[in-house]
């Protein structure tokens, strides 16, 4: 903000002698105040050169304030938000380079940061510099520049003692890092940034046991300057000074970081008492491509919850949890991204009551542009606008009503699922809420978000421990879509088929793989739409890569998995699905999968490994919707060595190959160096409407004779629960003669095989 457009001007002179000025220290208290009609206040001081000011703001009531100072040219000097981690109030302290008159600004944070402050200034000589925050502090100049890469201090601290530590930029454009070591020379406290407008940084840490504690300060990436660091060493009274003893009062903190390919995590220590409600939110900078995932973890480094995108959907990638302790300690939130993504992050971190769950919940709710009238059914309230961008017609809300309760018949009454989580009386009543909003031009049809607290369903038999209450939003008229023969109306049933199984979901478990959710409901869209389904189109992707590992986060992969649901129901019937997400609900990933498929006696590389073969003969009762059949990696037309014309393949997944050999009986075996005997081979004949799998292992021997295709298909058995570690696994394949062709394991229709197009 410009010094020259200002509101209000409060002028302070403090004219100072050279004499008065070097013999003593003059210390000027004003009040002020940051109001609507008066958003800043300007002080003017002069200083001769060579002397130090101590500014301080201390502020009442809801004002968060802002400290900065300029020269008489109007060129910002310094500038401070917030003098600790945890306090908002603001503090400069300076060295005159010049005689000048400079004017110190008071301003508050944000437009709703208003009230009364103390403006304190201290001006004296260099031992101003010795001390200027209290007889146990202590001041440290250091450099970092193309030579010195870090500055180390130690400090002697008892078991119980407090240390806070903070530095100050003086000179250049240093982005400071301060990490705090123990004896062991293990990290005990770091921060980069202590707020989101300082590239200060600040900690505080009570020592656990006595001895030499090292503070080291390092630049971020390749910025240089001179600094000073503050420290203060105390009992307790340092940590709650520092803390403001004000957490209960539902007190925000904003706190900066930055996740790069060398820093992959960010934590952030905070201390809980039991019954106190944390509020954990991260925002990634405007131009950074950060998408953040968010932990939060007991004091015994348990992990509590983790959320990804407050709302994906809706092109929210930023982080969210609301958190009420049930115990006193030290908590720890832990920033991470997904899929490789950078850039820097503010994490705001607000202690209160539990009305901060309601403040999370309601920042999901749908705030429409115009009146909001409400259509009420037997299971539903829709919410939805006549005027604004919102806008939609009554007879849209008609279609949306009719439905929303077709959509409850199939799921709830006809298929056995359980109804989601009521909530409350938010929205109206228990029954479910759907807004209608303009999602369209976001590109998306609609969306299902969970709420807080995670409750145990009442509508299941079992105990969840992370069910959760939820609403969804779906698009207001879908004029903007323009893709040819697509019905509005029948766009409409399939996008509420799936945005209400994501409720019922919600009902099991809201934290698990993403590919769980996805493909359960683009399955249920083909159990509930009809011919309005929307699930055929994504299997021309996943045909397209059937190399990359099963449950990839890129893309589409997620949604074309529902033909692995549709692969489980056709081999144990439509209630293994509703099992297995019985068993979401008690265990996390593949461990729900396996325990799930142990009821028939199968492991999770056996079901996948089908997967793929029903995918090459589209084995599915919808294949003709398909228009796809899955990608050939090579053609193998004789005996010897063969390998892949990719990149290999992941985890859960398969390469196929065409054998174009002629009638007889070959060997087949494969080399494989990376996955410890992961990789298995499997042949499929295909004789008119009739298709042979024969199992072979790693090695074994196979006819070719009497079929009219033949394929080799190469499946990789690893699978690992964090699917952010997928690999290609490169092999080898001999192709030899063979002497004793291996029975066929088992026969399967082949009426809708369709001949992969050869590479």
């Amino acid at each position: 903000m410009s010094r020259y457009l200002k509101i209000a001007l409060i002028m302070l002179i403090l004219l100072l002698s050279a004499a008065a000025a070097l013999a003593q220290q003059t210390v000027t208290q004003e009040e002020g105040e940051i109001s609507d009609d008066q958003p800043t206040a300007e002080y003017e001081i002069e200083l001769l050169e060579g002397q130090t000011v101590v500014i301080n703001v201390e502020s009442f009531g809801d004002l968060d304030p802002v400290l900065t100072l300029y020269d008489s040219r109007g060129d910002e000097i310094d500038f401070n938000d917030d003098r600790g981690i945890y306090d908002l109030n603001s503090r400069i302290v300076y060295t005159a380079e010049n005689d000048d008159t400079y004017v110190a600004e008071v301003a508050g944070y944000d437009d709703e940061s208003i009230g009364e402050f103390i403006i304190v200034f201290r001006v004296g000589g260099d031992e101003l510099l010795d001390n200027p925050y209290g007889e146990e502090t202590e001041l440290y100049e250091g450099e970092i520049d193309r030579r010195t890469d870090e500055a180390a201090f130690e400090f002697e601290l008892d078991a119980g003692q407090t240390i806070f530590l903070e530095t100050a930029t003086i000179d250049g454009e240093l982005d400071t890092i301060l990490t705090l070591y123990d004896e062991n020379g293990d990290p005990v406290a770091e921060n980069d940034d202590r707020s989101r407008v300082t590239l200060n940084s600040a900690l505080v840490y009570t020592a656990e046991a006595a001895g030499t504690y090292l503070a080291v300060v390092t630049a971020y990436g390749d910025s240089e300057g001179t600094f000073l660091l503050i420290a203060t060493v105390g009992g307790q009274e340092v940590a709650q000074d520092v803390k403001d003893n004000d957490v209960v009062d539902a007190s925000s903190q904003y706190l900066d970081g930055e996740i790069t390919s060398r820093r992959d995590a960010v934590d952030f220590p905070f201390e809980l008492e039991a019954g106190q409600t944390v509020l954990l939110q991260t925002e990634a900078d405007e131009d950074s491509q950060l998408d953040t995932i968010l932990s939060l973890y007991a004091p015994d480094g348990t992990l509590i919850d983790q959320n990804d995108d407050i709302n994906t959907a809706a092109g929210n990638y930023n982080s969210g949890i609301a958190y009420t302790a049930e115990e006193s300690g030290e908590y720890t939130a832990t920033v991470t991204s997904y899929g490789g993504s950078e850039g820097r992050f503010t994490l705001q971190i607000t202690i209160g009551g539990a009305e901060l769950i309601a403040q999370l919940n309601a920042s999901k709710r749908v705030e429409l542009s115009g009146p909001v009238l409400q259509r009420e059914t037997e299971n539903f309230i829709i919410h939805y606008t006549l005027e604004g961008d919102d806008a939609t017609t009554e007879a849209w809300v008609d279609e949306l009503a009719d439905i929303m309760e077709r959509v409850w018949e199939v799921e709830i009454d006809q298929l056995g699922w359980p109804a989601p989580p009521p909530d409350g009386t938010d929205g109206g009543d228990a029954r479910y809420d759907v807004y209608v909003a303009n999602l369209l031009d976001e590109g998306i049809f609609g969306y299902c978000a969970p709420e807080l607290p995670t409750v145990d369903n009442p509508n299941t038999d079992a105990v969840e421990e992370n069910a959760s209450a939820s609403f969804f939003v779906v698009e207001n008229d879908m004029a903007e879509d323009t893709r040819p023969g697509v019905d509005p109306i029948g766009q409409l049933f399939t996008t509420a088929a799936h945005e209400f199984h994501h409720a019922v979901q919600f009902g099991f478990d809201i934290n698990d793989e993403k590919w769980m959710y996805e493909a359960t409901a683009t399955w249920m869209e083909t159990m509930v739409a009809g011919e309005f389904e929307d699930a055929t189109p994504y299997v021309a992707g996943n045909f397209q890569y059937p190399e990359v590992c099963f449950g990839d986060k890129e893309g589409t992969y997620v949604y074309g998995h529902w033909l692995f649901i549709q692969s489980l129901a056709d081999a144990y019937g439509l209630d293994v699905v509703e099992e297995l997400w019985t068993n979401i609900a008690q265990e996390n990933s593949f461990d729900a999968l396996q325990a799930t498929l142990d009821a028939y006696d199968e492991d999770i590389p056996t079901a996948l490994a089908r997967y793929h073969v029903q995918n090459l003969l589209r084995v599915y009762e919808l294949a003709d919707e398909f228009d796809a059949t899955v990608l050939l990696e090579n053609t193998i037309d004789d005996t010897g060595s063969w390998t892949y014309s990719g990149d290999g393949v992941q985890e859960l997944a398969a390469n196929y190959y065409l054998l174009d050999l002629a009638e007889g009986v070959y060997n087949a075996s494969i080399n494989d160096d990376s996955t410890d005997g992961a990789l298995a081979l499997c042949v499929i004949g295909v004789n008119g409407s009739d298709a042979d799998i024969i199992s072979l292992g790693s090695d074994g021997d196979f006819s070719t004779e009497g079929y009219d295709y033949v394929y080799l298909m190469v499946f990789n058995a690893l699978y690992d629960d964090n699917l952010d570690r997928c690999a290609y696994a490169e092999y080898e394949i001999e192709i030899d003669d063979g002497r004793n062709a291996s029975d066929v394991s088992f026969t399967w229709d082949a009426r809708n095989f369709e001949p992969p197009r050869a590479p």
